[in-house]
């Protein structure tokens, strides 16, 4: 049976999942495959979704084929976002600031979590290099308000041959 991309947005994200819980000791409870823009509904109790951006075909993977006739396209090339959002810390009741200390705790467990996500993804899917070609795109770090986390963004090749 072909994989799909469902299935790989799946591989992602227990891969993902795996590698928090083997690097940081954790995986949050609200772990999802989701359709559209990633909401940013409930990043206190941690969240981590991965969401398909765009699928293009691809001649030479990881480049997109301009031409129009897919029969001579090898490869379908999917663009995947991989999210992982905690809590903030935010000002004392009192209205003062969090302290350099909170601050810098944080920022470990952000830039920990990154880590393992990036190593997850990248060692998962190198295992079935024989299936999927991949790239790692970027690793951003993303803030408003009380949410804070990372996102990594990842394209897989499938090679189809020709698909006609």
């Amino acid at each position: 049976m072909d994989t799909t991309i469902f299935d790989l947005a799946t591989i992602i994200l227990e891969c993902s999942k795996s590698a928090l819980e083997e690097d940081c000791g954790y995986a949050p409870d609200r772990a999802c495959v989701i359709v559209g823009p990633i909401p940013w509904d409930d990043c206190c109790a941690g969240q981590l979704y991965v969401t398909v951006d765009r699928v293009y075909g691809s001649l030479t993977f990881p480049d997109e084929a301009l031409v129009p006739n897919t029969c001579v396209v090898p490869f379908t090339a999917v663009d995947f976002t991989v999210q992982l959002m905690q809590c903030a810390v935010t000002p004392s009741d009192d209205g003062d600031p969090p302290t350099c200390k909170e601050l810098a705790a944080s920022a470990k467990s952000v830039y920990s979590n990154a880590r393992a996500l990036w190593k997850g993804v990248q060692c998962c899917l190198f295992e079935q290099r024989d299936t999927y070609e991949h790239v790692m795109r970027n690793q951003i770090f993303i803030g408003d308000g009380a949410c804070i986390g990372s996102q990594l963004s990842v394209t897989v090749g499938i090679n189809d041959g020709c698909v006609c």
